[in-house]
């Protein structure tokens, strides 16, 4: 008897225990079981034809059509991602990318999506679907939206039919979800990258720093030249040691040309260069090549009370004293004499090394000038005989003794 009742016990307790499991297992199955709307991260098991199918997690799989994503030749098998799950097809759940095609819900009903999916300011991605008359379709979400030719910033050229298919970043400009209106824009987001690209490479330049640039676009007072994604002002000051009137007459777009980083202002995002500084420097050239006494041909090129300035070299300038004109008169100014342009030739009188000037003079060295300083005393001799004496003819005097 207590042989028998402990095998009816036994018998209970695995009765017991099956049930329990079977319990279980129809609670974790109901526990388990994915809701129709869940947004789920799923992971891509495989491609067949039109489908991607999904490891929903906790045993489940799923479907998904191809073209539900932007850019489907881009994911690969483990790739994760996010999917709403719409309904249940047999064993599988079928899922979608976007919100607005769950199963039950009216796709008049724009209230749907209107819960933080499109916000005026955000960034989403899209992919251009066609082209009509003011813009771009672009489909955003499994929703349509509309890009103006204005706001895409891209280098179509005259057929923007090339930019379909393609995928890009866009910003919401504007959402009305009573009219369905979904504006999107790059221009911004093509901006705020420039500025992140150019903060990022001002970061990485230095000051000296040598670089091979391309003219980008030139303007009168200077060329801007890219030297990696950033472009610098070349001033025409800095462009050569001779002086540019129009930075127009030396470069033209697309120009290569060698530059120095002159400076760098991190406040303003402004960076100032110098082919310039690049030169051999011209007073080196100058002395190499002349010294006290030489005769060169020269141009004026500035006149001043004091006398005349004239180029003598690229980037080297001399001046010529009202007193050095090499003729008999008293000049009050140098334009009595020259006009700015005329060639002349002049001799090197003195050179200062430490101040870089020259000095130059029109009366070639050692030429004896007695008899011109005899004409001249002559000349005031007669002109002024007041019985006071004649103070400038006794300087030419001493000036003949001395010359003697």
């Amino acid at each position: 008897m207590s042989e028998s009742k402990g095998k009816d016990e036994t018998n209970v307790v695995s009765s017991n225990r099956d049930e329990f499991s079977n319990m279980m297992k129809e609670f974790e199955s109901e526990v388990n079981e994915i809701s129709e709307g869940e947004k789920i991260e799923a992971t891509i098991l495989s491609r067949e034809d039109d489908l991607f199918y999904l490891d929903l997690g906790g045993g489940f799989e799923g479907e998904i059509l191809c073209d539900e994503f932007i850019d489907p030749d881009s994911l690969l098998n483990g790739d994760k991602v996010d999917v709403y799950v719409q309904n249940k097809k047999g064993s599988f759940y079928k899922c979608s990318a976007s919100r607005s095609k769950l199963t039950g819900n009216d796709p008049g009903d724009k209230g749907l999506r209107s819960d933080s999916l499109f916000q005026e300011g955000d960034r989403i991605s899209g992919k251009i679907s066609g082209v009509n008359k003011g813009g771009f379709e672009v489909v955003v979400d499994g929703e349509r939206g509309f890009c103006p030719f204005s706001q895409i910033e891209a280098d179509y050229g005259e057929e923007p039919e090339v930019l379909i298919n393609k995928a890009y970043s866009f910003k919401i400009i504007e959402y009305d979800p009573e009219s369905d209106k979904l504006v999107l824009g790059r221009r911004d987001i093509i901006e705020e990258e420039k500025n992140l690209n150019k903060v990022k490479l001002l970061g990485s330049l230095n000051t000296d720093a040598v670089y091979q640039g391309t003219v980008s676009s030139v303007k009168n007072y200077g060329a801007f030249i890219d030297i990696g994604g950033i472009e610098g002002l070349l001033h025409i000051s800095e462009i050569s040691n001779e002086k540019v009137a129009d930075a127009n007459d030396v470069y033209s777009e697309g120009d290569e040309v060698e530059v120095k980083i002159k400076d760098i202002d991190h406040e303003k995002q402004k960076i100032s260069l110098s082919r310039k500084d690049l030169l051999e420097d011209p007073w080196d050239e100058f002395t190499k090549k002349y010294s006290v006494g030489d005769k060169l041909e020269a141009v004026v090129s500035a006149l001043k009370p004091y006398g005349a300035f004239v180029d003598l070299l690229p980037g080297i300038r001399g001046l010529l004293h009202v007193s050095k004109l090499g003729d008999e008169k008293f000049h009050r100014h140098a334009k009595e004499v020259f006009k700015v342009g005329d060639r002349i030739e002049v001799w090197v009188e003195s050179v200062n090394d430490i101040d870089k000037k020259i000095a130059l003079t029109r009366v070639e060295p050692g030429e004896d000038l007695s008899g011109q300083l005899a004409k001249l005393k002559s000349e005031s001799d007669r002109e002024e005989k007041a019985s006071s004496g004649n103070a400038f003819g006794d300087l030419l005097d001493s000036a003949l003794s001395d010359k003697k």
